[in-house]
């Protein structure tokens, strides 16, 4: 008998608290959640496991960052419809003293981000690019995506073939099965393509709108997004590495840079 059993990770949510979101460069609302790595049978764990870390999700732009729960008073396990300004109160009361060098930099950037220095304004800029390809690197599978993805799967290399055959086959039995051949050659190359392109896609869909907001404030140049990315793909970060000339282009006009 084949047992399935090791580690995986285990994720609990934990309750909410305010904090500062780096892609919205303001203070927001956020989910907090505890990773652990625990022990399973069959893919199912009944402990929260190792301690690995806690993060926190903001539910405006939905962005993942690490966190440490010693920062706040307390995490308030419901939301029931607090402001940000609430949720401060009861979470996270010395906020603006904790964050008050970056709040007073974000003001900053709100009112003349071309006056501030051209050092700050690159780290500011690489911050939001190191936030965002950490994310994609690590998004978890989205179970909708999976689905369409597998149905996509068996219509073109099973089902479109099938039809074709079938099809074919009330016109001339000769041709059934070169059109169920073509069927799925072209049925072939649609899936090759869909899983080539995946990451482009969801970096399009699901990052690049994230990217826009964080940069919008700082309206950067194309050089300095140039010079940004430049130091990503040293390190090989994924947003520098699949960054396309007509993405780049499209920051550019979407933040206002020059």
């Amino acid at each position: 008998m084949f047992i399935f059993w090791g580690t995986k990770r285990v994720v609990k949510k934990l309750g909410y608290t305010a904090d500062f979101c780096p892609i919205c460069r303001d203070l927001q609302r956020f989910q907090i959640e505890r990773a652990g790595m625990a022990g399973h049978l069959y893919g199912i764990s009944l402990v929260e496991g190792k301690l690995i870390g806690h993060r926190k999700i903001c539910l405006a732009c939905k962005t993942a960052t690490q966190t440490v729960l010693s920062l706040y008073k307390e995490v308030q396990r419901g939301l029931r419809n607090l402001t940000v300004a609430e949720l401060i109160a009861n979470t996270f009361p010395n906020i603006r003293e904790h964050h008050a060098n970056r709040l007073a930099l974000e003001e900053h950037v709100r009112r003349n981000p071309g006056e501030i220095d051209p050092s700050v304004r690159i780290a500011l800029i690489k911050e939001s690019l190191y936030i965002l390809s950490a994310e994609a690197e690590n998004r978890p599978s989205d179970s909708l995506s999976n689905l369409i993805q597998v149905l996509e799967f068996i219509g073109c290399l099973f089902l479109g073939p099938f039809l074709a055959f079938k099809f074919a086959e009330l016109l001339s039995d000769q041709y059934a099965g070169i059109a169920a051949g073509i069927a799925f050659v072209a049925g072939l190359a649609y899936v090759i393509f869909r899983s080539a392109t995946a990451t482009t896609r969801m970096l399009r869909s699901k990052i690049y709108p994230k990217l826009v907001l964080a940069l919008k404030p700082i309206k950067p140049t194309q050089g300095e997004l140039d010079s940004a990315l430049a130091e990503l793909r040293k390190e090989e970060m994924l947003i520098a590495k699949k960054l396309k000339e007509n993405d780049l282009q499209m920051l550019v006009a979407a933040t206002g840079a020059g």
